[in-house]
């Protein structure tokens, strides 16, 4: 049985403090200063409020600051001021500016907490962290009892885990006294102040510095080039100063972009942002340029809200981002979709955090108006497999009755339901069982979760084996291999791949190379070397650790006495037995293509994939997920055969129906 350390999400971890030191100076200029005593009185005499406030107000550092100078709520009294942010950089960047303008190190006065990591001692009264680990403290504290308030910055973002934690917050706030406080440049006030029974609203006049936003003329045919060039002539022109935000929907277009400007530009600095990166790597971006260098920041939607990147004068928006999202189908797949408004005014806040500054639109006003308003919830177009399992966790027996801000799609609840109850997780009457249980502790999406606990019960002879394929998974949206747009690049990079590819598919291709890669003193050169992407590998070794940190590590650890093939087998086939519960396709021989077996929809292997072109091509699939583009493709394949499916998994599976 996979096993959890209880030092793993609720203990604290105990800094060694350092004596105090100086204040950051805090800008007297900032709006939302003068708003102080409204923002006060409000929290002392509603249960809820709302603060909506320009971005670049001062919301995020200074009202946390002023909740812990009133002492709404103090480690004494057994409860802290909670504030949450729906990243991780996020969460790193504002915790520690506030602990800097406080005079103290984080884990003293102010903590933060994330994923695998807890800056916090008996002395912190304010923790900054992520909203998917307050719902996961949940799981052993349902009321929230340490803390007294709760701050939900930028919630307009309204990712799946805000709304949960909404919900609950409600749901607490009917059991005991809790403030609740909701902050955004672009909340809908209006949909909130109905789902909240004692609330109350404050408006921040005013924001620091004045922005200037440019359009195309016309439409550009790539992004990608149009990008480039706008960098290229902003660097050209003497009276540009300042660094460069370029937003780019995702980690591969990042990638892309990076090489064409250091090809194009000799002698600036261009650093990556992007939610896959290192701690390290991602707070490179926050260090400012070497005196005569200009930086170029190249980022998602990680730089929208609430991190203040210093120096940054201009910000480039070609007006995309890659949304997670789920079809008609089922299907749950990475989309690149136009901004909405309120995404467009937050990047182009980013140019006016503390000084003047533009924001460089690559796309005509005229394709202003056709922009939605806002981004749909996510928990309207996400898979809810994981947030039904929360919910069970959490004593919600029913789920769609569940006070949602938000209700998500019937459909969607029911095939949540269907995909635990094919997991175990669920039993027939739809009540959480022990497997669903130790689903719910483990930091994985329900599938993920499902194949480490198998490798730790039934497939023990495969354990360390997935653990390093779980971790591959993980850390990157696209695979740990680089494809190169060059024609004579791609074909370099298929030659160096084919030196770990395996016979069975990418799962176990990218096992190969992230082992040889964890063994190499120079790993970056090594990495691109052969084509292996450096943040992916960093990203996926780091995970493991992070897991080994949370799990039975004799249980995961390798044994020498098992011959590799035996290994080999044993992990595929655990891989195979959790992945087919929702991600398996069988190869249709009138149509020369593969169907999903849960819902008979048509898919190809994607081109990157180790598998695509196989001649003659396996008789069935599993993957770990899928893109849309021209059509619906496979990411993460690996063959299996029709018997082995019915083998894993008879009761979702037979022969005859394979």
């Amino acid at each position: 049985m996979a096993q959890i350390t209880a030092a793993s999400f609720t203990s604290e971890a105990f800094a060694n403090l350092q004596p105090r030191k100086p204040r950051a100076a805090r800008d007297p200029t900032l709006p939302v200063l003068a708003a102080k005593d409204e923002i006060l009185e409000a929290v002392r005499t509603h249960a809820t409020v709302l603060i909506v406030g320009e971005t670049g107000s001062g919301k995020s550092t200074q009202i946390p600051q002023f909740l812990l100078d009133a002492k709404v709520c103090t480690p004494k009294d057994g409860k802290r001021l909670c504030v949450t942010q729906p990243r991780r950089v996020a969460v790193l960047t504002v915790s520690e500016r506030v602990a800097a303008e406080r005079g103290g190190d984080l884990g003293g006065e102010v903590g933060y907490a994330m994923r695998f990591e807890r800056v916090v001692s008996k002395r912190t009264s304010a923790v900054f962290a992520t909203d998917g680990l307050i719902v996961r403290e949940m799981l052993g504290d349902t009321e929230l009892k340490r803390y007294g308030c709760v701050i939900v910055d930028e919630a307009h973002e309204r990712s799946v885990h805000t709304d949960v934690l909404l919900g609950l917050c409600k749901r607490t706030q009917r059991k005991r006294p809790l403030k609740l406080i909701l902050m955004s440049a672009t909340l809908d006030v209006a949909s909130l102040q109905n789902y909240f029974e004692d609330c109350a609203v404050v408006k921040v006049p005013g924001r620091l510095h004045d922005v200037d936003v440019f359009y195309c003329a016309e439409a550009v045919d790539d992004y990608h080039e149009a990008c480039v060039q706008c960098c290229t002539q902003l660097h050209a022109d003497p009276t540009c100063e300042g660094d460069i935000l370029v937003f780019m929907p995702g980690q591969e277009e990042i990638a892309a972009c990076q090489a064409l400007l250091e090809e194009r530009l000799a002698g600036v600095l261009v650093v990556p942002l992007y939610a896959a990166l290192s701690k390290e790597k991602q707070l490179e971006a926050f260090v400012p340029a070497p005196r005569g260098k200009r930086k170029f920041i190249i980022s998602t939607t990680i730089a929208e809200t609430s991190v203040t990147v210093s120096g940054v004068r201009h910000v480039i928006d070609p007006g995309w981002a890659k949304n997670r999202g789920c079809d008609a189908r089922g299907f749950e797949a990475l989309r690149v979709e136009a901004t909405s408004k309120a995404q467009a005014r937050q990047r182009a806040g980013r140019a006016g955090r503390e000084a003047p500054g533009r924001c460089y639109r690559l796309y005509p006003e005229t394709a202003w108006s056709s922009l939605p308003d806002a981004t749909p919830p996510e928990i309207l177009r996400c898979d809810l497999a994981g947030v039904v399992l929360s919910l069970k966790a959490l004593g919600v027996q029913r789920p769609e009755a569940f006070d949602f801000v938000t209700r998500p799609p019937r459909h969607a609840l029911l095939r949540a339901l269907e995909t635990l109850y094919a997991c175990d997780a669920l039993d027939a009457k739809g009540a959480l069982t022990a497997l669903g249980r130790r689903l719910a502790s483990l930091p994985l999406p329900p599938l993920l979760a499902l194949a480490v606990d198998l490798a730790s019960t039934t497939f023990k002879d495969g354990a360390p084996d997935v653990l390093w394929v779980i971790s591959a998974v993980v850390a990157s949206e696209h695979g740990l291999f680089v494809q190169p747009r060059n024609g004579e690049a791609r074909d370099d990079a298929i030659r160096a791949r084919d030196a770990f590819e395996d016979r069975s598919g990418d799962l176990w291709t990218s096992r190969n190379a992230l082992r040889a890669a964890a063994v190499e003193k120079n790993r970056p050169h090594w990495c691109r070397k052969r084509f292996l992407g450096v943040s992916a590998v960093d990203s996926a070794l780091r995970v493991r650790k992070q897991l080994l940190d949370v799990l039975d590590g004799t249980i995961f650890a390798p044994a020498k006495t098992i011959p590799l093939d035996t290994a080999r087998t044993a992990a595929l086939d655990c891989v195979a037995k959790a992945l087919c519960v929702q991600n398996a396709a069988v190869r249709d021989p009138v149509k020369r293509c593969f169907r999903a077996l849960r819902n008979d929809a048509e898919v190809a292997v994607h081109p990157g994939s180790v598998l695509h072109g196989r001649n003659p091509p396996p008789e069935a699939l599993i993957f770990a997920s899928s893109v849309h583009t021209t059509k619906l493709f496979l990411r993460g394949v690996t063959a299996v055969d029709a018997a082995t499916l019915a083998r894993l998994a008879p009761r979702l599976f037979s022969a005859a129906a394979t």
